[in-house]
């Protein structure tokens, strides 16, 4: 089986029925999932760190949970709970971290990804820990730290059109 394969098996295996909260295991569910994307772990602090101290829109302090300048936020919950809420607490964070063009939220079983270019209609990628085992689903958690804009709502659908044409020519 290959290594890469083997890591992201062991990690749904390890964390889908995990039953630690928000605090207990956050962190080491990113740090797990870094290392299956072979990412490194947070800790610059200007650029991608853990509990970002952040001021919210409409006032107030927070902490996002996790941030990398220029990549995305992401919050977490403890699993079942309200993924909603998580994102709309992050959306009052969005412009103390520079309006990041991935906004993540995630219970450590479920992953969502929501676009957030300006002038640019929101996309949603959406999925359980146990699909990450597809190679769509693990490249869409990938761009997150590498390439945002494959994310990006043009490009997917620039992607779409030119899957339309590829199959229109074929059917001529």
């Amino acid at each position: 089986m290959d290594s890469n394969i083997t890591k992201i098996h062991t990690f749904i295996t390890d964390w889908e029925k995990s039953d630690l909260n928000e605090q207990q295991g956050a962190q080491t569910h990113f740090i797990e999932l870094c290392d299956v994307f072979n990412q490194p772990h947070p800790g610059e602090p200007d650029a991608y760190q853990f509990e970002r101290f952040v001021e919210k829109s409409g006032g107030g302090h927070g902490r996002a949970d996790v941030w990398k300048k220029g990549f995305f936020a992401w919050e977490y919950k403890s699993p079942g709970e309200d993924l909603d809420r998580a994102f709309n607490q992050l959306k009052q964070y969005a412009g103390g971290l520079d309006n990041p063009p991935l906004l993540v939220v995630s219970d450590m079983r479920r992953f969502i990804i929501v676009t957030n270019w300006t002038n640019t209609p929101q996309r949603t990628y959406e999925f359980s820990i146990q699909e990450l085992e597809q190679p769509e689903k693990q490249g869409w958690l990938e761009a997150i730290w590498v390439d945002p804009l494959r994310l990006h709502p043009n490009v997917y659908a620039d992607k779409l059109t030119q899957a339309a044409a590829n199959d229109f020519a074929y059917l001529s």
